[in-house]
């Protein structure tokens, strides 16, 4: 993995194999940008064939899981939110969507998609 500053203050960019874990989340991609403090940022971009984030939330008094993959993703946690680009795909609570462009805000569990092949909706269900 390689390193280099960002053009922005409080910015590192990653490129090659980026794996990145904390107590909450965990970003997997093949480059990232980083911004705001190393081991504290407020964003994450991350980019791959595909890149993939997994984050912890809590639901109903339970914690729950957020998986998404996407070309492109960038994490915001101050707004709790994912925006995907490129063969989106997120799941929670056994549902899985899938576009050319998922927005979803983890906290209030909104979601909006959109993409030129229309959404896909799979809904897992318990035997």
């Amino acid at each position: 993995m390689v390193y280099t500053s960002y053009p922005q203050p409080d910015s590192i960019n990653f490129s090659g194999v980026f794996k990145l874990r904390t107590s909450d989340w965990c970003l997997t991609a093949d480059s990232a940008t980083l911004c705001g403090k190393l081991d504290d940022p407020e964003t994450a971009i991350l980019t791959g064939s595909p890149a993939v984030i997994l984050v912890n939330t809590i639901s109903q008094g339970r914690i729950e899981t957020v998986s998404g993959e996407a070309d492109r993703i960038m994490y915001h946690r101050e707004s709790n939110s994912l925006s995907m680009e490129g063969s989106a795909s997120l799941t929670r609570d056994e549902i899985t969507m899938r576009g050319g462009k998922i927005e979803y805000d983890i906290g209030e569990d909104r979601v909006s998609a959109g993409g030129d092949e229309g959404i896909q909706i799979k809904i897992r269900q318990e035997d």
